[in-house]
């Protein structure tokens, strides 16, 4: 089963691993083809992390990014029809392959960029390369979660959401995926989302 990274995956795995306290565990260890997850720590100890991505900010017109990027249309987010998503042409992120990196936009401004990776060696090292730029992730036995099937970690920071998630595969081997997300136009598109179902009302 292949994953498909949209601002759904971000609410699932964010609203899934708060339910998973107790069984997560900030030291667990997987096995040796996948490497080990960071130890947790605490905002002090961060470095200086850009809020958007590539150098343009929340917010960044659709237009000024699409020629750098090579952005193309490839269709509206699964779970907020309002968002439309936009491939590009990154196929590196620090050490790690990505088979895909997609940008998402809400009234084509840039709200949230996604990546995934296909085996567990890129979702090792998309993990390591986030953590060297970010830091590492949140002390919160709620967010640094350690499944049978899923392992999550998050970086919670003044204007961005950042995940990790690393997804077992049904057969063999895992993929990784990566997502970050602007919290003021996150706030943006929840408001957007309910003054459509109250309008939505006058329908039926």
């Amino acid at each position: 089963m292949r994953i498909r990274i949209s601002i759904g995956m971000f609410l699932l795995v964010l609203g899934g691993v708060s339910c998973q306290t107790e069984t997560s565990s900030k030291d667990v260890q997987i096995d040796s083809n996948n490497g080990s997850i960071p130890k947790a720590t605490s905002e002090a100890s961060r470095p200086f992390t850009p809020d958007g991505f590539r150098g343009f900010e929340w917010g960044a017109n659709l237009e000024d990014m699409e020629s750098s990027l090579g952005l193309f249309f490839i269709g509206k987010d699964e779970a907020v029809s309002h968002i439309d998503n936009y491939g590009s042409n990154i196929s590196v992120l620090g050490s790690a392959k990505v088979d895909e990196c997609v940008f998402g936009f809400f009234g084509n401004r840039l709200c949230n960029v996604s990546a995934k990776t296909a085996n567990c060696l890129d979702a090792k090292n998309l993990l390591r390369s986030a953590t060297v730029v970010y830091g590492p992730p949140d002390d919160d036995p709620r967010t640094n979660v350690d499944l049978p099937t899923m392992q999550t970690r998050m970086w919670m920071h003044e204007k961005t959401i950042r995940t990790f998630s690393k997804f077992l595969k049904e057969k063999k081997g895992c993929e990784g995926a990566f997502f970050m997300l602007s919290k003021s136009l996150y706030g943006e598109i929840e408001n957007y989302t309910k003054n459509r179902t109250k309008d939505a009302k006058s329908d039926f």
